[in-house]
């Protein structure tokens, strides 16, 4: 068989796998073949910028950056120098910090810890404590607004089965908060992936009914929900699905990526530990995935030489490109723009490229 013979067959397994919507159910990895990147530029994108980050060391320079989001022209950094040490700076297109969100701490307007944030329509940033189920709202000066915990978590660690266990937000237009679920979640809600919550986040709906499968003693880090610009999608690494909302929150379908053989299997997923060793000859999603009805976008955890590895395949034409070495760590897709971070000699390097 031609090679040309077999792109068409390619991309034929590919299209077959397409639901009604336009876009792909289930992703097998195995009709997809690795190519070179083109030198002329990948051609998901209309533009790529990079940005070098906070090269000179201050008070702001995060040697671990968690979490990148993009709102408007803005740009929000998670991260911090050490285990427990997160906070939320703001930076500029010339890659400096404009300002911190809050202040870490344990006085009037600080926080203890951050370990996901979000940022509304107007530029207010909404800081998830996950320690002690708290969201500290700011307003776009950086000044609080507003400290919130769902009904019967005002006592210090308490055990509360109605309180749901928040592990990652995102806002909503209408002003609420659509919430991932922790997976040692032990609530009325635990069945489901996300919830939505009112302005006070008091939980008003349930969505993606899906019991956890994962070893809730052990989780690798999700990048979070991301605002894609035409609605959100959120990853829970290692289960190997894409969930997509529409722009208002409400559930639409989740993708599936299908590793074969080298998929994790049951028995793993149920309890990680003792399997850690073994992952290595198996392929999952890890920390951010994207997809739309021609290009899917993520990071691997590959049973390969590479390891980790970060990709964008070509739905239609049943091929794949593998960017680590040239882009670094997938960081998800914000507000129309796909967003990478790169360890380099000179510093941190954003790149950013925004979607046809």
């Amino acid at each position: 068989m031609t090679m040309k013979k077999n792109m068409i067959l390619a991309a034929l397994l590919a299209l077959a796998a397409c639901g009604p919507k336009g876009g792909p159910d289930v992703i097998r990895w195995g009709d997809l073949h690795q190519v070179a990147v083109p030198e002329s530029g990948l051609p998901c994108f209309s533009s790529v910028e990079q940005i070098l980050l906070d090269p000179e060391p201050n008070e702001y320079a995060m040697a671990y950056p968690e979490k990148v989001v993009l709102s408007g022209e803005k740009i929000y950094l998670m991260g911090g120098n050490g285990p427990n040490s997160n906070a939320v700076v703001e930076y500029g297109h010339d890659g400096m910090p404009v300002r911190p969100i809050g202040k870490r701490g344990r006085g009037p307007g600080e926080y203890p810890r951050v370990t996901d944030f979000s940022v509304d329509g107007s530029g207010d940033c909404w800081l998830l404590d996950g320690g002690t189920m708290t969201v500290y709202h700011y307003n776009a000066d950086g000044a609080l607004v507003n400290k919130l915990r769902q009904p019967g978590l005002e006592k210090e660690n308490p055990v509360v089965e109605e309180a749901v266990l928040f592990e990652n937000l995102a806002n909503l237009p209408s002003g609420e908060l659509l919430v991932g679920t922790a997976l040692w979640d032990e609530s009325a809600w635990k069945d489901f992936r996300t919830v939505i919550c009112d302005t006070l986040i008091h939980v008003r709906k349930g969505q993606v009914e899906d019991p956890h499968t994962l070893d809730d003693n052990f989780a690798f880090d999700s990048k979070g929900i991301c605002a894609t610009g035409s609605g959100f999608q959120y990853l829970v690494p290692m289960e190997d699905k894409v969930h997509i909302f529409d722009h208002s929150g409400e559930y639409l379908r989740s993708v599936i990526f299908d590793f074969g053989a080298k998929a994790v299997s049951d028995e793993f997923r149920k309890q990680v530990e003792p399997h850690f060793d073994e992952l290595k000859d198996h392929t999952f999603l890890s920390s951010a995935a994207y997809v739309d009805e021609q290009w899917a976008m993520g990071a691997l955890q590959a049973s390969t030489t590479e390891g980790y590895t970060t990709f964008i395949a070509d739905l239609h034409q049943g091929k794949w490109y593998s960017v680590f070495t040239s882009l670094g760590y997938f960081y998800g897709v914000w507000d129309g723009r796909a967003v990478w971070l790169r360890d380099t000699d000179a510093g941190w390097v954003l790149t950013l490229g925004t979607l046809k």
